[in-house]
Order: structure tokens, then sequence, then C-alpha cells
């Protein structure tokens, strides 16, 4: 029974994949919805705090094809690396476009726990864009910073907020990069289940809700799906781990622009 439940799945992952792969494979990691409180890999590009409870080096690749164009394909690689008492340290980056337009993000940050409740975090980043070959390119430094807490054993809230002052994209005008504020809880029950939800809020953009559960099928197998008022109004995928390697497939979908499919692969030094 689990077999078959596992290849169908699979299946229709692959299905909504099998258009993307023209420019190479493999983002993100988080379960929907958790993105101001996940603890993890992918918390290099979301709430920097998020990283201070890895114990191994842990890196990983990720790639999303949106709407299955490769025009609006994000390609990621982040490493994590833990530096005992210390804390640990994370570096990330982050691709978005193509040739004739391209988003470009590098950061490094640190992270540690302050006690067994708060962990805290702080991320320096530079942004890049250029478009095509006439309009040249645009850089700009900023910062992100979060914070962790666990209220209760089962209880998580997380806050973050990237770019706070508002770095302008050039000196020539007035227009600024937005910043974003990140903010969720997750309720842990029955050890096997997270239930989460989150809130981003970035400028003069409507606020963004997001509702996520991950189910622990097994130790080595998860199953995780989301709801959103953003441009992925679903989502669904899982991740399975196969000794020191954690892979994911996961899709989000619109139901007029269709699917976005993503993968992941993660290798943790365990």
């Amino acid at each position: 029974m689990f077999l078959k439940f596992f290849a169908g799945i699979t299946g229709c992952l692959l299905v909504s994949n099998l258009f993307s792969f023209s420019n190479g494979l493999l983002p993100f990691g988080a379960t929907p919805g958790v993105n101001g409180v996940y603890r993890g890999l992918w918390a290099v590009f979301d709430n920097p705090a998020g990283i201070a409870q890895e114990k191994n080096f842990t890196a990983g690749a990720s790639y999303q094809s949106r709407f299955l164009l490769q025009q609006l394909s994000t390609k990621a690689l982040a490493l994590v690396m833990p530096a005992g008492n210390v804390g640990g340290f994370g570096f990330g980056y982050q691709q978005f476009g193509y040739e004739l337009y391209r988003e470009q993000r590098v950061c490094a940050l640190y992270s540690r726990s302050f006690g067994t409740i708060v962990s805290a975090g702080i991320r320096f980043e530079y942004l890049s864009m250029r478009f095509g070959d006439t309009y040249g390119k645009t850089g700009m430094f900023t910062g992100s910073a979060g914070v962790i807490a666990k209220v209760t054993d089962e209880l998580r809230v997380g806050v973050s907020i990237f770019n706070p002052q508002r770095v302008k994209f050039s000196e020539n005008g007035d227009e600024r990069y937005e910043a974003v504020m990140l903010a969720a809880l997750s309720w842990n029950f029955e050890n096997e289940t997270e239930l989460a939800v989150g809130l981003s809020k970035g400028g003069n953009n409507k606020a963004i809700v997001q509702c996520g559960i991950r189910y622990e099928v097994s130790p080595k197998f998860l199953l995780h799906a989301g709801l959103s008022n953003g441009v992925e109004p679903f989502s669904f995928g899982y991740t399975f781990q196969l000794a020191k390697m954690e892979i994911g497939m996961a899709s989000g979908y619109h139901q007029l622009l269709g699917f976005s499919p993503r993968l992941t692969l993660i290798f943790k030094n365990k």
C-alpha cells in the first residue's frame, strides 16, 4: 500500500517537472507557511535564526520553475557550518530570471541559541539586478535579522525582517528595495505532525497569509501541503531521506497559470 502511494505521488510530481529540466534541476526546503519559523538549511534565505539548531555541516542545491517557464526559474545553493557553542554560520547564493533580466542574491549569516528557548540570527547580503545588455546592472548591500522562540515543547514562534533600511536601487533615483516582514507560529502535535501559519508583508503590497502542514509518515519520509493567498494558492510535496542525502520534490499550483515544480537535494554530514 505504501509503495503504491509513494509511486503515485512521485509520478504526479514528475509529470509536472518533466518540462522544466532544460536548465538543470533542483528550491525550497521549507514546509509551506513556516518561512518565518522554519529551522534548517533553507532558513539561510528566510529567518536567519533558523540555522542555530543545525549540529552538522549541511549543503544543498535547489531549482524551481515558476509556472513551467524557464524565464521565471530560481536556482539556489546554500550551506551551513556549525561552530559548537559559538553558534553557526551560513552562506547562500540565489538566482532568478534569464539572460535579459536576472536577479542575484549572495548572503552570509550568523546565528546562535541563547539557552534552550531563544535563537537569533543576522544576515548580510548583496542584491543585484541586470537588465539585458542595454540597461546595465545595479547592486546594493543590505541585511536581515530574525528571532525564533520556543514557547512550549509543542509551540514555536518566529519573526524576521529583511532589508529594514529599504536600500535604493541606484544613486540616480529614489526607487527602493522594499522591506519584508515575516512572522509565523508552528504547533507540533502527536510527534509526527506540524501545523504552521505564516504571514509576510512587504511595502504597500497586500499581506500574504500561508497555512501549511507537514506529516511524518516514517522517520525518513515526510509529506507536506499548504494553502496561501499568494502567487501559489496550493502546494504539495514530500521529502525522502536516503543515508546522508535528503531529496525533496514539490510543486505549487495556480488554477489559471498551472504548476510551479521544485526539486531540492540536501547533503548532511551526520
